[in-house]
């Protein structure tokens, strides 16, 4: 039996009843990255990352780029930006990684990890947009809170990612889930990405990218996406 945001009463009630109850026991919790996020201005990085709860800070543990300040100024300098994220879930184990670009193809940042969890590719590739999704948002919690806004294109090759992504942001309210939507597999990650995007005023665009495209065609003759798709599956 399936069930649809214009269900019965009684059974949209008893659904978001049983909703409310797991996202109590939800891994991944809350829209604020930091319970006490500092704003005044840092020149190391790891010290606003250690104040994160211990899965964010698990999620960015292996996050490179050149300097925090030049990572900022390079972000406001850019109308928007790709990130890009891959993930692999095979031999009984899952990993991904993500790279941050301008439109010009400057990489500013990258990150590799280990996904925790039930083993699918699914949940890999989710893993790796939340982190990607938690160093944006401590990037704007760096510049002075959240009152800027920052579009990001995020760009996946798993089309069912890119496809709960469109979805969210056709809710009336952004925040909330409809009750059935809470029976999918991997929502405890998939929701704390749109909380976390809606808390720290990112504002997303997914979009979806072939994988393996050099495969065929030798990877500088791409266009960009591929390229760092290319680049993300390789780093994952």
């Amino acid at each position: 039996m399936s069930f649809d945001k214009h269900g019965g009463n009684n059974y949209h009630q008893v659904l978001c009843k049983f909703a409310r109850q797991k996202l109590e026991s939800l891994k991944y919790v809350g829209g604020r990255i930091s319970s006490n996020p500092s704003y005044q201005p840092l020149t190391r990085w790891h010290q606003p990352l250690h104040r994160q709860d211990q899965w964010a800070q698990a999620l960015l543990q292996y996050v490179s780029f050149t300097h925090l300040d030049h990572l900022i100024e390079t972000i406001n300098e850019e109308k928007y930006l790709f990130m890009v994220s891959d993930g692999s879930g095979k031999e009984y184990k899952m990993t991904y990684a993500w790279i941050l670009s301008t439109p010009y193809g400057d990489r500013i940042a990258q990150c590799p990890g280990h996904s925790q969890g039930r083993e699918s590719s699914l949940r890999a590739e989710v893993t790796g947009m939340l982190s990607a999704t938690v160093f944006l948002a401590m990037v704007q919690q760096y510049q002075q809170g959240t009152s800027k806004q920052l579009d990001v294109r995020y760009i996946s090759d798993n089309m069912e990612l890119i496809k709960r992504g469109r979805e969210h942001k056709e809710y009336k309210e952004y925040t909330e889930s409809y009750a059935n939507t809470t029976l999918r597999a991997e929502y405890d990650v998939t929701e704390q990405i749109h909380v976390t995007n809606h808390a720290n005023n990112i504002v997303p665009t997914y979009m979806w990218v072939k994988g393996h495209q050099d495969k065929d065609t030798p990877k500088r003759f791409l266009p960009l996406l591929a390229q760092l798709n290319i680049e993300a599956d390789e780093l994952a």
